[in-house]
């Protein structure tokens, strides 16, 4: 699971990412985002909607439906504590099975965000090279676009 990387937005997205983990000493999403004064609240949504950010009178917030697993929660945090630190003037919406609402250039930097910040630096060392992204992305317990961003490094 290895290849190169893709763009200047994706190097600083990464360098982004370890300044973020190195300064906080943390990779969680919901530690990260209490250090950064971002607001989270798990809060009834539409099933279709996983979670969103909103930046609101100087403040910036994160939603996450209520209804997710906990494991989903920690994913969708970490997506939308992208859009906070990368797209922070611009409201998104991580629709489950849509993006209507956002240009999927901000989702996939979002995603981006989230896959730097979650997965080991080391992903493609951990496993074998006859490995397909689909069984990386199961024993991560993680969504196959995260790992095909990873194998890009």
């Amino acid at each position: 699971v290895n290849g190169r990387g893709f763009g200047r937005k994706t190097l600083y997205i990464r360098d982004a990412v370890k300044y973020l983990k190195r300064k906080y000493d943390t990779n969680e999403p919901f530690d990260l985002a209490k250090q950064l004064d971002i607001i989270v609240l798990i809060t009834e949504l539409d099933r279709s909607l996983n979670g969103y950010f909103q930046y609101f009178k100087r403040n910036k917030i994160i939603y996450i439906n209520s209804h997710l697993k906990e494991k989903h929660m920690r994913l969708v945090a970490a997506h939308e504590l992208g859009h906070a630190i990368l797209h922070v003037k611009t409201n998104s919406i991580y629709m489950q099975n849509s993006t209507f609402f956002v240009s999927q250039k901000l989702e996939n930097e979002a995603n981006i965000f989230a896959a730097e910040l979650l997965l080991p630096e080391d992903l493609s060392e951990k496993y074998p090279e006859y490995f397909t992204f689909q069984q990386v992305s199961i024993a991560e317990e993680m969504p196959i676009e995260y790992i095909t961003h990873m194998s890009t490094k």
